[in-house]
């Protein structure tokens, strides 16, 4: 069996156009290489998947709760004070959930968190598992490289780690609906559940955290202006006092009457800001303390039932694909070496 079988007399191209015809000739000629090598290769390729660890996939629907409600007259209070020129912002946060699961935090403490692998029987970390079995590359070996300080081999191992799980976690956001899609690809079903759970729970105890701390913040906040307020008013029912007491009769007196207006407002103003503050501090201790939902699961992390990579399918179909592509290729620049033309 020959791979090529050319006739050296017949040309592709004739005044400036192809040939068709005489085009699959020269294909047909080489019809056994083209199904040798797309078979060997598409052999080689359904082998090399065998070889590779097969990854499952989990994942989880979530919708994040953009506005939580506030309790009634929260908002009057607000405009109320912000009318004396108080401005004590929100404790709320529109937070970007896809940017939160992507984030550096949440990846460190997936590879770091101690999970059970039903392969060796016990509970340890991914960054272990990863790197149980690590052997130094040809280079290393004879060269005699070794890193010798272990806070630095632990860095390089987070760094390689931190990419693995990067590939295998995979968000998602629909413009339309928000709903946000987290997906995990890992070496067992039932591990790969538990990570887009523990992703879902990390992440609302990241955004609870942040919005703590700005309760807690704001109640501070609120609780220094009552002291600062509380004195204020103190002084100015202090100056009111003083007046009356010096001038007891102001009936004949314009200014003494102006003067007495003007003091007895600006202890109507203190009270009033002093009321606010009060009621805004009650309500602050209400937020800090209070936990708001800030996603909504919509759907479980659920462990797969057929593994999900490599697709072997796939891999053994576009093996086809670029194999005949590359053998007619081939084919044709053999036919040009061969031929009279």
């Amino acid at each position: 069996m020959k791979l090529f079988n050319f006739d050296p007399n017949i040309k592709i191209v004739e005044n400036d156009e192809i040939n068709l015809i005489n085009l699959f000739k020269v294909i047909w000629g080489g019809r056994w290489f083209i199904i040798l090598t797309t078979v060997v290769g598409s052999l080689l390729v359904l082998t090399y998947t065998y070889t590779l660890t097969p990854l499952y996939k989990s994942e989880i629907s979530l919708y994040p709760v953009l506005s939580s409600s506030k309790p009634a007259g929260l908002s009057r209070l607000q405009g109320l004070a912000a009318s004396f020129g108080y401005d004590f912002g929100s404790t709320e946060t529109n937070f970007n959930i896809p940017d939160v699961v992507n984030s550096r935090r949440i990846k460190l403490a997936i590879i770091n968190h101690d999970w059970y692998f039903s392969d060796i029987e016990d509970t340890i970390s991914l960054l272990e598992y990863w790197h149980k079995d690590d052997k130094p590359g040809l280079f290393s070996r004879v060269f005699s490289i070794k890193e010798t300080d272990p806070q630095r081999q632990r860095l390089k191992w987070e760094e390689r780690a931190l990419k693995k799980i990067n590939d295998r976690i995979t968000v998602s956001e629909s413009k339309k609906t928000g709903l946000i899609t987290v997906s995990v690809l890992s070496e067992e079903p039932r591990l790969s559940k538990e990570i887009v759970v523990f992703i879902a729970d990390a992440l609302i105890k990241y955004i609870n955290q942040v919005q703590l701390k700005q309760a807690s913040e704001n109640r501070q906040f609120i609780e220094d202006r009552i002291k600062e307020v509380e004195t204020q008013l103190q002084e100015s029912e202090e100056t009111l006092k003083r007046f009356r007491e010096d001038n007891r009769s102001i009936k004949d007196s314009p200014e003494l009457q102006l003067e007495l207006e003007r003091l007895m407002r600006d202890v109507e103003v203190n009270q009033q800001v002093y009321i606010t503050l009060k009621q805004q501090y009650e309500i602050a201790r209400i937020e800090e303390v209070k936990e708001a939902p800030v996603v909504n699961v919509l759907d479980e992390g659920r462990e797969a039932v057929e593994k999900d990579w490599p697709n072997r399918i796939i891999a053994v179909v576009f093996n086809i694909f670029l194999c005949i592509i590359i053998t007619l290729i081939s084919t044709i620049v053999i036919f040009k070496g061969q031929s009279k033309y």
